[in-house]
């Protein structure tokens, strides 16, 4: 496994909002190419740089119904990630690619989605 040949130099975190786009600061003095045949006395990896994570709320409701003694008609419905949030996948982090900085638009999450079941206990 070839580790990045390179230091980070401060903080890559943005002062202003994050975006898509521009998900840390990209600049050169703070992405510093390692002089070859040096020794590497920074971390590998910065505390600030995350992947956005959002919670997922799921929900259930069950309504049952008595059909007579013994027997009983239940409906339920699940939905799962309800408010459907999207989770983006990990920013890039290689100085070296043309998409340095840039978080993926692809969802890593599943969308909402509803699940309807019937059963019939007796």
């Amino acid at each position: 496994m070839s580790y990045p040949d390179y230091y980070i130099h401060g903080n890559p975190k943005l002062t202003s909002g994050q975006t898509l786009d521009r998900w840390f600061d990209t600049s050169p003095s703070i992405w510093v190419q390692r002089p070859p045949e040096t020794w590497r006395v920074t971390p590998l990896r910065s505390p600030n740089i995350r992947r956005h994570s959002a919670p997922q709320f799921d929900a259930s409701l069950i309504c049952e119904f008595l059909v007579r003694e013994g027997h009983k008609f239940q409906v339920k419905m699940s939905s799962f990630n309800v408010t459907n949030t999207p989770v983006f996948g990990f920013p890039t982090t290689s100085p070296t690619s043309q998409l340095f900085g840039v978080v993926s638009i692809r969802q890593i999450n599943l969308p909402r989605s509803v699940e309807l079941g019937f059963r019939y206990v007796f």
